[in-house]
């Protein structure tokens, strides 16, 4: 029943005398003017060459086999288990880093839920966490 007016057809005394349209009120919008012709793409500043991986230098200092074969310990995890990987945070507020047998890794505090079991402690070394009441506990691995 209700349908919008066109304000054009509206008198000024219906629409009042802060809307009554002058010089400097349009009626219709203006239409933008056209992108001048005079710019050029070239003109504008172009980034840095970025250097591709085949440009990088290669490591020129070696390392004897002996440092080579300490830093590095094959084996120290076991995949078809879950391994701790890492611990953070405060001693109030501990984080741990536990690596999945499915290969996700998961960020846990004190409360959350792992493999089924709750965690229950969190220390420098070690993760505690219960499980159909039987307490496991994960060690950082050596090394």
């Amino acid at each position: 029943a209700f349908r919008p007016v066109s304000r054009r057809t509206l008198s000024p005394e219906i629409l009042g005398s802060n809307l009554v349209p002058t010089k400097f009120l349009t009626v219709s919008s203006l239409k933008p003017k056209l992108r001048p012709n005079s710019i050029e793409i070239g003109a504008l500043t172009q980034a840095p060459a970025v250097p591709f991986p085949s440009e990088f230098q290669a490591p020129t200092a070696t390392s004897q086999r002996s440092v080579t074969k300490a830093a590095t310990i094959k084996n120290i995890l076991n995949l078809q288990n879950i391994n701790l990987i890492g611990i953070s945070g405060t001693k109030r507020n501990p984080n741990a880093l536990v690596l999945l047998a499915n290969g996700r890794v998961l960020k846990v505090k004190i409360g959350d839920r792992l493999n089924g079991g709750r965690v229950t402690d969190i220390t420098a070394a070690t993760l505690t966490y219960a499980k159909s009441g039987i307490s496991i506990i994960l060690k950082m691995p050596r090394g």
